[in-house]
């Protein structure tokens, strides 16, 4: 039982880590000078990662 209790610790102290981490990686690509790589449905930034879709 303790171990289940530590194990749901660690999960909720991982998701606010993960969560802090995507509000970084948000800022990084809005502040990104975009150099995208393409296809036919997505284009993707070599520098940040991000994605668009062009099918819309």
């Amino acid at each position: 039982m303790n171990q289940a209790i530590q194990l749901k610790a660690e999960i909720q102290k991982l998701e606010a880590k993960l969560e802090q981490l995507n509000e970084e990686l948000i800022i990084f690509q809005l502040n990104c000078d975009h150099e995208f790589e393409q296809n036919h449905y997505t284009r993707q930034c070599t520098k940040c990662q991000f994605i668009e879709s062009l099918n819309w």
